[in-house]
């Protein structure tokens, strides 16, 4: 059982880094000094669903954790 919560508190926190990452530099996109400069990158969505991600599998931890 401590392997899942391991694998779920890993996944949660690279999940939430990813997701700040996203955010940073979605951030950074929005302030721009040219407005024609976009990126390719769609920072917005991978912020989401890096959140997603992170919240489904801190639940998840704090599931195992507590069968533990």
């Amino acid at each position: 059982m401590e392997l899942d919560f391991a694998k779920c508190a890993w996944v949660a926190s690279l999940s939430v880094s990813l997701a700040v990452l996203g955010w940073l530099a979605d951030r950074r996109r929005l302030r721009r000094a040219d407005p024609d400069a976009v990126g390719w990158v769609p920072w917005r969505g991978i912020s989401f669903w890096a959140t997603m991600v992170g919240v489904l599998a801190a639940a998840g931890a704090v599931k195992f954790w507590m069968v533990s």
